[in-house]
Parts: C-alpha cells; sequence; structure tokens
C-alpha cells in the first residue's frame, strides 16, 4: 500500500530527530570519555606528586617567598677538592691575568672568545697526560666554567643519583635556596648538593618544590592540573 506524502513527512522527521539524537548522544558520550582522561591524568600526576613530595613532614610549617636568584659560587669544600677559586671574583682576576675569563658570571662575546682561548690551552695540556678529549674538555669546564660543568656532571669521584629525591635532600635544597638564592645557575647550586647536578635541581625546584607549597615563586604560575609553568618577571 502506498504511503501517503504525509506519513513519508512524518517517517523523515522521525528518522532525523533518531540522527540528531544519536549525535547528540556520540557527543554527550565523547565529552565524558574525554573528562575521564582528563580526571585520569589529573590522579596520575596527583599519585606522581604524592611519591615526589616523599610524603614525609619535611616540609617547613610556612613556606618563604622566592628570595633572589642565585648569588653563590662553587661549593667551599668542592672548590678546596679540585682548587677551584674559592670565589666569583678570584676566579675572574685570575684568568684575567692568564688570558682568559672564568665564563660562569660572563655573557660578553669578548669574555666567551677569551674563556675559550683559555679553555683550549687547559685541555691541551690535560690532552698531554693522556687523557681522553672528552675527559679532557670535562676537566677543563671544571675550573673555567664551574656552572657549565655541574649542570650535566657530579664532582669527580662522585655517581650521580637518579630517582626521587630524599627527604635530607629536599631539606638540603630549601636550606641552600635560602641561604644562597635560588632559580638560576643550576649548576653552581647543585654544587652544594652531593651527586645532584644542575638540570635534575633544576627539575626538582619545578616539579616539586614549587608545586609542593615550600617556596613562592612569583614567576612561576600554578596550572589546573597542579603544574608549576614559569611565566618570568618577579
Amino acid at each position: 500500500m502506498p504511503r501517503s506524502p504525509g506519513l513519508r513527512r512524518e517517517l523523515q522527521r522521525v528518522r532525523r530527530e533518531e540522527r540528531r539524537e544519536e549525535r547528540n548522544g556520540k557527543r554527550g558520550r565523547d565529552r565524558e570519555r574525554e573528562k575521564e582522561r582528563e580526571e585520569e591524568k589529573k590522579n596520575d600526576f596527583d599519585e606522581v606528586h604524592a611519591q615526589n613530595s616523599l610524603q614525609t613532614p619535611c616540609l617547613p610549617s610556612l613556606p618563604f617567598l622566592f628570595p633572589s636568584p642565585y648569588f653563590s659560587w662553587v661549593a667551599p669544600d668542592v672548590c678546596s677538592r679540585f682548587g677551584i677559586d674559592p670565589t666569583a671574583e678570584a676566579a675572574w682576576e685570575r684568568r684575567s691575568r692568564e688570558g682568559g675569563a672564568c665564563s660562569s658570571y660572563s655573557s660578553s662575546s669578548s669574555s666567551s672568545s677569551s674563556s675559550s682561548s683559555a679553555a683550549a690551552r687547559e685541555k691541551l695540556k690535560l690532552s698531554t697526560k693522556g687523557w681522553s678529549e672528552a675527559r679532557a674538555l670535562a676537566a677543563t669546564k671544571l675550573k673555567l666554567n664551574p656552572n657549565s660543568f655541574f649542570y650535566r656532571h657530579v664532582e669527580p669521584g662522585q655517581q650521580q643519583a637518579n630517582g626521587e629525591w630524599t627527604r635530607e635532600e629536599f631539606d638540603l635544597f630549601l636550606k641552600t635556596a635560602k641561604k644562597h638564592g635560588v632559580g638560576d645557575r643550576w649548576g653552581l647550586f647543585s654544587s652544594w648538593i652531593p651527586q645532584r647536578v644542575g638540570y635534575q635541581a633544576s627539575a626538582f625546584y619545578r616539579d616539586v618544590v614549587i608545586p609542593s607549597g615550600a617556596v613562592v615563586d612569583a614567576r612561576f604560575m600554578m596550572t589546573r592540573n597542579g603544574r608549576a609553568l614559569f611565566v618570568g618577571g618577579g
């Protein structure tokens, strides 16, 4: 029996409604799945953050405000062990007398060039002792540019620690930050923390110390997921 035009239109309308409801339902399910994924990510972050925070009462009762950028030098005991000049000024003066410059606090192109010349001479002396080029280069940076050296290397004879930081390391990090400043020159900063290097200290500050609330640093903004995002200024 042929369908009347009115019935066909009604069937078409019903099918359009069904397709619309199906699309809306799919969008709703997609939104629910996306929400579940975001919640899983947040839970994963919270779990990692809880582990990194050591779940210990090592945090101070009150956070301290970001004091200043790092303003100190290599840890004195490290200077003593490896013949590094005791202060940045002493390193600068000695390298200037020798025709080079200590580049840990230098930014000018001329200083960089003269420091490179001094590094080349130092590396040549070490290579005559039978040292490999990589070993001679690393040892040269130890004295000529300790900030660069300690950013990627622990002091000679030590083994780099990896994985979660201990409570003692956390406390030592905060003590160093309060006394010497924090936030840049991570190689020099890490010389105060045995078996840790500069890039580890930088990541620990951003991923654990600031989110934990132990330090209030206006240069970082906290995201909804609890991550510290560098925004500059301050």
